[in-house]
């Protein structure tokens, strides 16, 4: 109905590029890029001085992987209003998609400088920095985004896998918990929990919080994996066994799972023949 209304109202007035940008806007909820491409486009054509679909026009490209047309379209909706943080921070994300991190990092400051309290750029240049291992740095941002949305899961998600990496295990639970009590069907965030109990030698919490993500999630690789192992550790074959195998059904090219079943095979028949003599 929306997209109904925006085409009326461009054939009554064929200049009208607000209805242009917000049929774009319509297509492009509806997945429907080439179409919002070409609704942007119009918008543009109708008043070129329009920052607003420009930046549109670079989301619908970043969908499409045409992550340099993006590029070009963010720095557009910039030249036109040079304090448009948004244009910034998806910049700054499509620069990370082409693994350029710094130039990202870059876009995400400019963003936050326009704009202090946006969370999602926090929580984007949190991602960065602990994709370049500057676990501090990445800290430092997550909590940002928390401070500007205390609600934001997966900055506490995020956050908690920071303080993992830092070996800061109480801070990385405490997180996670952060993130659970948001988002109870979080199993990304049991997932991680998990691994923290699993480094902190507590099998048991691990197994417990890895049967929780699969509960929310039975399709979830890794928590399957990471069960496997937590039963390996504790010489439970058969249980090893059956979610490793189970990894390795939803996730067939998994090298990590691969090796992790011929492992078990391994400690499964030196565990019989000892018993055995």
């Amino acid at each position: 109905k929306a997209i109904e209304a925006y085409l009326k109202a461009i054939e009554s007035n064929p200049k009208y590029a607000e209805a242009y940008n917000n049929l774009g806007v319509a297509y492009y909820s509806k997945e429907e890029y080439d179409k919002a491409i070409e609704a942007y486009l119009k918008a543009i054509e109708s008043n070129p001085k329009y920052a607003e679909p420009y930046n549109n026009l670079g989301n619908a490209y970043g969908e499409k992987e045409k992550y340099d047309k993006a590029i070009e379209a963010y720095f557009k909706a910039i030249d036109i209003n040079p304090k448009y943080a948004e244009p910034y921070n998806n910049l700054g994300a499509e620069y990370y998609k082409k693994g350029e991190y710094d130039k990202a990092i870059e876009a995400y400051l400019k963003a936050i400088d326009i704009n202090p309290k946006h969370a999602e750029t926090h929580y984007n240049l949190g991602i960065t920095y602990r994709r370049k291992e500057e676990y501090d740095k990445a800290i430092e941002a997550y909590l940002k985004a928390i401070e500007s949305n205390p609600k934001h899961a997966k900055a506490y998600n995020n956050l908690g896998n920071a303080y993992g990496e830092k070996e800061e295990y109480d801070k990385a639970i405490e997180a996670y918990f952060k993130a659970i009590d948001i988002n109870p069907k979080y199993a990304e965030a049991y997932n991680n929990l998990g691994i923290v109990y699993s480094d902190k030698k507590e099998d048991k919490k691990a197994i417990e919080a890895y049967l929780k993500a699969i509960e929310i999630d039975q399709k979830d690789a890794k928590a399957h994996h990471n069960l496997g192992i937590a039963y390996l550790d504790m010489k439970d074959w058969e249980k090893a066994e059956k979610h490793l195998n189970e990894a390795l059904a939803l996730s067939p090219d998994d090298e990590m799972t691969k090796e992790a079943i011929a492992k078990l095979k391994k400690l499964r028949e030196a565990d019989t023949q000892a018993k055995n003599k």
